[in-house]
């Protein structure tokens, strides 16, 4: 048979509960807030590493349009993006261009990475124009 539950057990049952969710509150609410601690507390990089960049094997496949490339990256242990474009753009920091090794000034011509919902692994790197303008641009222009 099946009994009436008294007004006691719910009211036992309830104020468990709001413990239980007032228990959980705090526990999301620290481990928020040492998310956005850390998060705050992590300087972001502004360029490549130049190990990193020794590491990479980087080989221009084809300039479809005077402004973009697909550009092959390879860093083993770390990424691999077989086909990925590449824009036109000019350096807004000092860094190395990843595929000749030279300096790279602020203001230089660059191509870097097109960023998508994601940001790639090598979203900092940079190629020098004029390296990267060694290979002519196809005339035509179907892919």
């Amino acid at each position: 048979m099946l009994e009436k539950p008294s007004a006691n057990s719910t009211c036992s049952s309830l104020l468990r509960n709001t413990a239980d969710d007032a228990r959980w509150m705090r526990i999301a609410q620290s481990l928020l807030a040492a998310a956005s601690s850390h998060r705050s507390a992590t300087p972001r990089r502004r360029f490549v590493d130049s190990d990193e960049l020794a590491q990479a094997f980087v080989r221009v496949l084809e300039r479809p349009t005077p402004k973009t490339a697909w550009i092959l990256w390879r860093n083993a242990g770390r990424c691999h993006y077989g086909e990925q474009m590449w824009i036109r753009g000019n350096a807004t920091v000092a860094g190395q261009c990843a595929l000749s090794g030279q300096p790279v000034k602020r203001g230089d011509r660059i191509y870097r990475p097109r960023q998508g919902k994601v940001r790639t692994l090598n979203a900092l790197a940079v190629i020098l124009a004029s390296s990267v303008e060694l290979m002519p641009a196809r005339q035509d222009n179907c892919r």
